[in-house]
């Protein structure tokens, strides 16, 4: 399943999450602010958001 990460008052977060929801693409919401954690830069490289992991990978 898609997992979108993010948070709602990112205008990109919410053309992603338009966009599933139009599509009826099945996905899971994650809270996740923008940072220079390790943990953050592991999944986006650049530190911001949103981004979205799949079972793939991000």
């Amino acid at each position: 399943m898609i997992k979108l990460c993010g948070f709602a008052l990112s205008n990109y977060y919410n053309k992603v999450k338009f966009v599933l929801l139009e599509h009826d693409i099945p996905f899971e919401e994650s809270f996740v602010m923008t940072g220079q954690e390790e943990s953050l830069l592991a999944h986006s490289p650049l530190g911001k958001v949103p981004f979205i992991q799949t079972g793939q990978g991000d």
